[in-house]
């Protein structure tokens, strides 16, 4: 190795000698970077290249085990679901058949066991293994691959499309899932985990392949019975004494019982879904493979050189092509789309004959489609018979040699059983986690009374895009736009043709749309097997989903055990989400009436800024309870005084931004505010007013106390503008005590203004009217909240109820601020000034939490001073 790495380094010296002979100093610094990033790469290739033959032997079995049996674990072989010495992908998130994942690559296990993996022939699979809390749990033994562990069993089998390596080691990996799998047992768990698998089938797969599977069934038992009649006689002829028995060397294959021989038929079934679920999965895959494989062909390494701008960028490409498409398309939906596109152009009539339909456009696309898929059909059913007979005769070899050996067809009836029966997936029930079962929010819809089928499965995936349509509708209501459906999406939609035996139109379809409209949208190819369109969609259902985590969520749909059952999952999420979108739409237009209709992003975010502005006023209300709960006396402070003027210089403001609506501007509410809201609103100010009110104006010395607060308040609040004892909370309630009046201000007096430049746009006024009671809120409360968090600061009271009262509700309003601020602010939308409102919330937050441990760091400080003085 040394020899080759010097001979190299030689040469590439050489090469490079005679044309940097005058370059300066910096060009000798590079070109030594150069040849050092040369000789690491060819060290790393030298690393993990297969063992020369002349190799020691226990370097070639390593090598071997670590290297070349990646290979053959790609795939099965015939008439098994076994794959062998599978590396596996273990962290904390479930990847999902069909879904597309690019992978940062950068922990040195890992960048080993991709970088064997690309010295292996194609196809590149691994298994991606969902693992609670990560890498932190990938050497604890409550989490080893086996049986009864914390550890879920069940995993998507993935293939590698495309990888970057970067000067550093790292990797940039594009994969899809192409199946499912179970863990059988653990080979291998340093420096990464190994383990044989076994595909996962489900239900309806097996049911669709069970009469394949008895027809080899049949073959081998018409054998058998030949075998058995030409074996009897020549036993008979060759017995000598009338009550001798034939001998059981003739033919003992003949003596498997039946019942032995019928439980491998489901055996045999599951082997041929496996084998046609691999000829179909060459198919989806034809055009992500081919990019690769053209890459190849014209001179570009399997695996891109990041630090070449060339290459990168050409992934960078292929990266960008995917965004918003998770799920993989189908490779017959993009002429599928061109021609739905073209025949609903404007203008089609003109260019095409006054004899030719613009749906005709679309009708050609289909059939130019149908040979492949007819071609790959038939080879799918070749290579599933095969499969099946494969099996069937691996089988009953094995009963026939256990007969042979004088025993019965016990190991047939094992080998059966052990294969068909449910085998232990360390499920989310298993682990100890509660799953709400799909029927608790489908009831009857959930069709749970029938046995999955093929025919339950169609009913589900009407009820799916039936869901999806309406989330459709009311996800586009509150955008105020129409957003489509990703392709790889969209190439799932069954889409009806004139003329195709095997269309079926959407359930989620409108039945009243014209049949010439209908035609116009691209979707499933008629000719696409039903099966695995809805296996496909069973998974890709949980990319429109943003209430389902990417944990245990997606890991419940890769552990079951069929279509319909991640179709129940499916079908009861959306509706989940529908209902909340319902009643949000429902809220805005309550709230909002004709002026929120359409319903729109903006009316929902400024409500929920408004409501976490009303959780800080709830905040204020406990804290002044809890003044009254101690005592009369309490409630004559400074502290609560401030806290109550907050709260009714709030509900004050509210009421006349109200009234001046209704009166000045004639009854501005049609436009802004129904009445239902206008007069809850106004109950719920008047109420939030009443009672801090009446305590602060209850006697004449209580009314004279109060005004000498009012004159003082300037002066308060000049002299609170420094720090009396420096402190990181009261640091932070100072400079939110200054920055919220001076927000608040802005948004009460010009609301245009400041809501355009924060979300980037204006909806109307009734968005702005809502927008000035944030600012309302901004003026009277928070600062009264912040105020006296920062005198409590100074005197070392954070501590007490009042002061965590007050912390809490600064965190609630700071949490939800964040919330509706912070996902427009990831989604790189919205005005200048919504970074800085971003921070002055975080600011807020990390405020509260500094209150809130301060009591708790002061006791540690003490503690640690003290410590020290015994020491000393």
């Amino acid at each position: 190795m040394r020899r080759a790495l010097g001979s190299s380094d030689a040469s590439d010296a050489e090469g490079g000698s005679g044309s940097g002979s005058g370059d300066s100093g910096q060009t000798d610094e590079v070109q030594e970077l150069l040849r050092l990033r040369a000789q690491a790469a060819r060290l790393n290739e030298l690393f993990f290249a297969p063992a020369a033959p002349g190799a020691s032997e226990a370097a070639g079995a390593a090598e071997q085990s670590d290297g070349e049996e990646a290979c053959e674990s790609s795939s099965p072989s015939a008439g098994s679901l076994r794959i062998p010495n599978l590396p596996l992908w273990r962290v904390q998130w479930a990847a999902l058949p069909g879904a597309q994942e690019v992978l940062h690559i950068h922990v040195p296990h890992y960048t080993s066991m991709f970088e064997r993996l690309f010295r292996t022939p194609r196809p590149w699979r691994y298994g991606s293994l969902y693992l609670p809390n990560g890498s932190k749990n990938l050497d604890n033994p409550e989490f080893a691959l086996e049986p009864g562990t914390k550890a879920p069993l069940a995993g998507t089998l993935m293939e590698v499309l495309q990888a970057v390596r970067f000067a550093d080691g790292r990797l940039l990996v594009l994969a899809v899932g192409v199946g499912r799998f179970r863990v059988a047992q653990a080979t291998q768990s340093t420096p990464y985990w190994r383990a044989d698998v076994e595909l996962l089938i489900d239900s309806e797969e097996q049911q669709q392949y069970e009469p394949l599977a008895l027809q080899a069934l049949e073959s081998v038992q018409d054998g058998l019975a030949g075998s058995s009649s030409s074996g009897g006689s020549s036993s008979s002829s060759s017995s000598s004494e009338p009550g001798g028995e034939a001998s059981s060397s003739g033919n003992a294959s003949s003596s498997i019982p039946l019942t032995a021989l019928m439980t491998a038929v489901p055996v045999a079934a599951r082997a041929a879904a496996a084998a046609s679920s691999a000829a179909w999965v060459d198919y989806e895959l034809a055009d992500a493979r081919e990019e690769s494989a053209t890459g190849e062909q014209n001179g570009l390494p399997a695996v891109i050189d990041g630090s070449k701008a060339a290459e990168a960028q050409r992934m960078g490409r292929r990266l960008a092509a995917i965004a918003g498409n998770e799920v993989l398309p189908m490779p017959f939906f993009d002429q599928l789309l061109s021609a739905a596109q073209a025949a609903a152009a404007p203008g089609i009539r003109e260019v095409i004959p006054s004899s030719t339909e613009p749906a005709s456009l679309l009708q050609s696309a289909v059939d130019a489609q149908r040979a492949v898929l007819r071609q790959t059909a038939a080879s799918a059913y070749a290579l599933a018979s095969s499969a099946a007979a494969a099996a069937i005769e691996r089988l009953t070899a094995a009963g026939s040699s256990s007969s042979e050996g004088g025993g019965s067809s016990g190991e047939l009836r094992e080998a059966a059983t052990a294969t068909v029966a449910a085998a232990r997936l360390n499920t989310a029930a298993e682990r100890g986690v509660e799953v709400q079962p799909a029927e608790d929010v489908l009831g009857e819809d959930a069709l749970d009374s029938e046995p999955d089928s093929l025919a339950v499965a169609l009913r589900l995936e009407s009820a799916v895009w039936v869901e999806l349509d309406a989330i459709s509708v009311l996800a586009n209501k509150l955008r105020e736009r129409e957003l489509p459906l990703p392709n790889g999406m969209q190439s799932l939609r069954p889409m009806a043709v004139p003329g195709s035996s095997g269309g079926s139109s959407s359930g989620g379809s409108d039945s009243d749309a014209p049949a010439e409209t209908a035609l116009l949208q691209a979707g499933a190819h008629p000719d696409w097997p039903a099966l695995r369109r809805l296996q496909h969609l069973s998974y890709a259902v949980t990319s429109q989903l943003a209430n389902i985590s990417a944990s245990e969520g997606r890991q419940a749909f890769v552990e079951a055990p069929s279509i319909c059952a991640r179709l129940r999952l499916g079908l009861a999420a959306l509706r989940k989400h529908r209902q909340v979108l319902a009643a949000v739409v429902a809220a805005a237009r309550a709230a909002f009436g004709s002026a929120a209709d359409p319903p729109e992003d903006q009316h929902t975010h400024v409500l929920g800024l408004l409501a976490s502005g009303l959780l800080a006023a709830s905040a204020t209300a406990f804290a002044l309870e809890e003044c009254a709960r101690r005592g009369q006396a309490y409630l004559l402070t400074f502290t609560a005084d401030t806290l109550k003027l907050g709260l009714v210089a709030f509900a004050a403001m509210n009421i006349a931004l109200q009234v001046c609506s209704a009166v000045i501007c004639r009854f501005y509410y049609p436009r802004t505010l129904t009445a239902a809201a206008a007069i809850a609103s106004g109950l719920a100010m008047s109420l939030l007013a009443a009672l801090p009110a009446s305590q602060l104006l209850v006697a004449p010395e209580d009314r004279a106390r109060v005004w000498n607060d009012f004159r003082r308040l300037p002066r308060d609040l000049l002299s609170g503008m420094w720090l009396r004892r420096s402190s990181l909370p009261g640091a932070l309630y100072l400079l939110l005590t200054i920055a919220f009046p001076v927000a608040g201000l802005a948004y009460f007096l010009a609301p245009n203004t400041t809501l355009y430049h924060t979300f980037g746009y204006v909806y109307g006024k009734s968005t702005a009217m809502v927008w000035k009671g944030i600012g309302a809120g901004l003026m009277t409360i928070l600062p009264a909240m912040t105020f006296t968090l920062k005198d409590k600061a100074e005197n070392e009271l954070l501590g007490r109820s009042i002061a965590r009262t007050l912390n809490l509700g600064l965190m609630a309003a700071a949490i939800g601020h964040l919330l509706v601020l912070g996902n427009i602010l990831n989604h790189g939308i919205g005005g200048f000034l919504l970074p800085a409102v971003t921070a002055t919330w975080g600011t807020a937050l990390l405020a509260s939490m500094a209150g809130l441990a301060a009591p708790e760091v002061a006791a540690i400080a003490e503690q640690t001073a003290e410590a020290a003085r015994s020491m000393d």
